[in-house]
């Protein structure tokens, strides 16, 4: 569960935009007033970002678990489907590709209980998804703040998006 944790939070770091972790950007980091920043990088590596998803790890120790049982539970089932016990193929699987094609999925009344797993998965996956949107928040509330006073202290009179920027020298990227 923790690499769909890690898997997820860059979609909602992007999705997010927030630059919070800008504060700590040398002073140099800016030439003639102007500067740039990546939000999602500074982001996806910040103290908070990592804090929360902790404590998110550990507030959702038990549907962590319980995800992970019911998605080992789910692959033994789906192995089943595909090929017997001794990992000969069954008539059902004319292929043993170890995917189920739709004759593989007509014959087989494993796939009712595959459906019921998937849900208990769901259900408690977007427990934690509801955890993990929360912490992004609350750090985007931040976002205006936190931009006003790197902007201040850097005395940045424009602050752009790398993509709007074809050239620039060193030192122009606040993101570090």
């Amino acid at each position: 569960m923790i690499k769909s944790l890690t898997k997820r939070a860059p979609k909602l770091v992007f999705a997010a935009g927030i630059a919070l972790s800008a504060l700590s950007a040398p002073a140099a980091a800016q030439i003639n007033g102007m500067a740039v920043v990546r939000p999602a990088i500074v982001v996806a590596t910040s103290q908070a970002l990592q804090t929360g998803y902790q404590l998110i790890s550990s507030t959702y120790a038990t549907q962590i678990t319980q995800i992970n049982q019911l998605n080992e539970q789910r692959q033994a089932l789906l192995r089943t489907i595909d090929t017997n016990s001794n990992g000969q193929i069954e008539e059902a699987d004319t292929n043993g590709d170890g995917n189920l094609d739709e004759a593989e999925q007509t014959r087989n009344p494993t796939l009712g209980q595959v459906s019921t797993l998937d849900q208990q998965i769901g259900a408690l996956d977007s427990q934690v998804q509801m955890a993990q949107v929360f912490v992004v928040n609350q750090i985007a509330q931040q976002l205006s703040v936190s931009l006003q006073q790197v902007v201040t202290e850097r005395n940045v009179q424009v602050l752009l998006a790398p993509e709007a920027v074809q050239y620039g020298a060193e030192g122009l990227d606040l993101t570090t």
